[in-house]
């Protein structure tokens, strides 16, 4: 991957592909661009029902205004750049809607969310890679720390078209890679919500504390994270007898447990 800045985005071969279920994409479209070309991915497909949340392709005009007010989409939507018009780039999209995995039944894959096409690119080889990006040149996507990111191909693939979607295979590889990407990512998140470095050494004692989360029974990021919280705010008192017997009562909620540690350690009870 490299850094790229806002400034490469507008090239003349430029897309705007924004997820419709977390933006409402066609007033970011029609705010920030007086005429801009707009396809609703889902619109044609067996998807069509789910309209409203669909992703959304943008072909930007001469003169958009989206590319200065990048503020209001980059952290749910992604930049393509492609020598195709719409019409050929949005039918290959249609083509990745949802993808074969391994027990042969097929998954929805949300490659236009900047977390998800970033493990995607990580993942795959350059054949998979060219594969899949069919007429796309290049992918960006913006990175919160590092800012835009771009992966960049030596040459186009033939693009797919709607009838095809399911035609991509993630392999078992693919899947355990993307478990063990987005896994360092929580952990990445979970470091600079605590205000922690992110060195090898802190990511380490917070895998560690990830794992205990586990062991008690701890299973979404939310309550995981949670539980880290705690132990990093209140590590001495831990392993207090009272403290085990909260959190090994697996009969109650995750979410019980938590909120019954944090209110006796908040207000000193142990």
């Amino acid at each position: 991957m490299e850094a790229s800045g806002i400034e490469m985005l507008d090239s003349g071969q430029s897309y705007l592909l924004l997820d419709g279920a977390l933006l409402d994409a066609l007033k970011i479209a029609y705010r920030y661009d007086d005429s801009p070309s707009v396809d609703m991915l889902y619109r044609g497909t067996r998807h069509q029902s789910a309209l409203e949340v669909s992703p959304c392709l943008i072909k930007p005009s001469e003169y958009t205004r989206l590319w200065d007010n990048q503020e209001f989409w980059r952290s749910n939507g992604i930049v393509v750049e492609a020598d195709c018009g719409p019409e050929k780039l949005a039918d290959h999209f249609r083509s990745l809607l949802s993808v074969r995995i391994p027990d042969g039944t097929v998954a929805y894959l949300r490659f236009y969310v900047p977390g998800q096409i970033r493990m995607l690119l990580s993942v795959f080889t350059p054949q998979e890679i060219a594969a899949f990006s069919g007429p796309v040149g290049s992918w960006r996507y913006f990175d919160q720390e590092k800012g835009w990111m771009s992966a960049n191909l030596s040459e186009v693939s033939d693009a797919k078209v709607a009838e095809d979607e399911g035609w991509f295979h993630l392999q078992q590889n693919h899947l355990d890679a993307l478990g063990q990407e987005k896994h360092r990512a929580f952990l990445r998140r979970l470091a600079r919500s605590l205000g922690l470095s992110d060195s090898e050494g802190q990511s380490e004692q917070l895998a560690g504390l990830v794992e205990k989360a586990q062991g008690f029974a701890f299973a979404s990021e939310a309550n995981i994270a949670g539980y880290v919280e705690l132990f990093v705010r209140f590590k001495d008192r831990m392993e207090l007898p009272v403290v085990k017997e909260i959190l090994g009562d697996t009969h109650r909620s995750a979410t019980d447990r938590l909120a019954e540690l944090d209110r006796m350690l908040t207000q000193g009870g142990v």
